[in-house]
């Protein structure tokens, strides 16, 4: 895969795509002219990578909670319980 196409697949640029390549973030191939190639499964496994540290961080993050009434409702969804314009 070029470097466009590995961009594309992990969503985000070819600058960074270099920069993972550069940095021992994924294994790439060098043609004689220069240009970097990609594995499928490299590609693959990079991205699989990627899609557990967000996950990770995701659920480091405790929802915002708010007692009304004595229950407790996530913020997210306060709004739907007293509407639009608020209380």
């Amino acid at each position: 895969m070029t470097t466009g196409e590995t961009a594309a697949v992990l969503q985000m640029t070819r600058d960074g795509v270099r920069y993972l390549a550069t940095h021992d973030g994924i294994a790439c191939q060098r043609t004689p002219s220069g240009q970097m190639l990609f594995l499928k499964d490299e590609v693959d496994r990079v991205k699989d990578r990627r899609a557990e540290a967000r996950l990770r961080g995701l659920m480091a993050v405790r929802p915002k909670m708010l007692r009304v009434r004595g229950k407790p409702y996530q913020l997210s969804m306060l709004k739907l319980l007293v509407g639009e314009r608020g209380c």
